[in-house]
This record gives structure tokens, sequence and C-alpha cells, in this order.
């Protein structure tokens, strides 16, 4: 199931918001009752407040976003050509965008070039095609 990756993604995103959630509420709780017990502590919640906006806004709200491009199968298609700097582990990099890919599932080349087909949001990409033998012809 090329999603599954996508889905196991989604979960862990929205568990560490959750988590993240829990200690600022937690943090908040501790501030109202004044028992601080370091004068840092304090700003724990100013903090924690930070980090949960970004990791919600990062990771969590394009993966929710692209649920209705995964129900619906509207991908959104790419060629890209790979090279050795543009491959990382898990990521490809093309036009100053990085697509996201299982790496346990495929296994891309650098040189090649591909027609991907990626989720809109999170650019998480579901399909490849091996466009090389095409493009040489």
């Amino acid at each position: 199931m090329p999603v599954l990756y996508f889905l196991l993604s989604l979960f862990l995103s929205l568990l560490l918001s959750a988590a993240i959630l829990a200690c600022l509420i937690r943090a908040l709780q501790i501030n109202w009752a004044q028992k601080n017990k370091r004068p840092l502590s304090f700003f724990a919640p100013v903090f924690l407040t930070v980090l949960f906006i970004s990791i919600t806004l990062y990771f969590a709200v394009p993966r929710i976003l692209d649920v209705v491009t995964i129900i619906n199968k509207a991908y959104v298609m790419e060629d890209i050509k790979v090279d050795e700097h543009s491959l990382g582990w898990g990521t490809v990099r093309h036009e100053q965008r990085i697509y996201y890919y299982d790496q346990w599932r495929y296994d891309l080349e650098p040189g090649r070039s591909y027609r991907i087909s990626y989720t809109p949001h999170s650019r998480f990409i579901v399909f490849f095609d091996d466009m090389t033998d095409l493009v040489e012809h």
C-alpha cells in the first residue's frame, strides 16, 4: 500500500502534537497553582506554545489537508531528474522543494528521470514512474 508511509507520518505528527499539547496544559496548571520549583520553569508554557504551533503547522496541518487528496487520489504529477546532490535519505530535492518518499519501498538512482505523483501540501511522493528510457529515445 503506497500510502501506508503517509498514514504513519500523519499518525506520528498528530501524536507528537498531542503530546506537546498535554505538556503545555500541565505546565499551565503548574503556573496557575504557582508551584514552579525553578524560576525558569515559569517560561515553559511560552516555549511549549511556540513548539506546539510550529510542529502543528509544519507537520500535522499539511498532512491533515492531504488526507482529502489521498482519499480522492487527486495527486499532483511532475517530472524530475534525480542527481547525487538532490537525493537524500527519504527525500528528493527538486527546484528548491523537498519531496518525501518511502525509502524502504522505492530505490531511486542518481542520473535517472522520474515522473512523480505527490500530495500538494506535505509533498509526500505516492508513485514513481521511471522516465529515463522514454527520455533517452
